[in-house]
């Protein structure tokens, strides 16, 4: 009888190894697969708003204040830029901005404007690259002839940078009491 029992608890192993799934190590034959995929790189972009408007501070009641003529220098904001990188490699980019001569409708051309500066200010990234503005200081590199503003170095994949920019405008003591008109072009290579 015992050896009965045997004889069926070592018929019961047996079975069981059987069904199990065979291992690496029992198996009798293996292959390999080698995988690759590709990742396509997208582009590097700029994203600047299409106007603005350089207003003058507000009163100390609160109330919107004038730029009054003489006064040498207006400024404000030129709204967020957004710099995106989706080329998915590593190298460089810089922004460079250039500007116009900010007119102001008369023919008289030495009351136009003498120099614009360029100042990007509160530059956050996301993504692996390092920011550098080309100016720590106000009112930042004169962008008459155009000039490099940002620059992102070490950058591995895509990343993005973003900065609100204030814009000084120089005019001379004589600028007359007008709309001044410009344009500032921000690009990114």
């Amino acid at each position: 009888m015992k050896t009965l029992r045997t004889i069926g608890t070592l018929a019961i192993a047996g079975l069981t190894l059987a069904a199990l799934p065979a291992s690496p190590a029992m198996a009798e034959d293996e292959g390999t697969t080698a995988v690759t995929f590709a990742l396509a790189g997208g582009s590097l972009t700029v994203d600047v708003d299409p106007a603005a408007t350089l207003a003058a501070p507000d009163k100390e009641d609160g109330e919107p204040g004038t730029w009054l003529s003489g006064v040498g220098s207006v400024s404000g904001s030129l709204g967020e830029v957004l710099i995106s990188d989706e080329r998915g490699a590593t190298g460089t980019w810089v922004v460079t901005a250039a500007s116009s001569t900010f007119d102001d409708g008369n023919d008289a051309e030495d009351t136009n404007s003498t120099n614009v500066f360029y100042y990007p200010e509160d530059v956050k990234k996301t993504g692996r690259v390092d920011l550098a503005p080309t100016s720590v200081a106000a009112p930042g590199p004169s962008i008459m002839t155009g000039a490099p503003v940002v620059t992102g170095t070490n950058v591995v994949g895509n990343n993005t940078a973003r900065f609100t920019p204030t814009l000084t405008v120089e005019l001379p003591p004589h600028a007359l009491a007008l709309d001044y008109t410009g344009t500032v072009t921000t690009s990114v290579s």
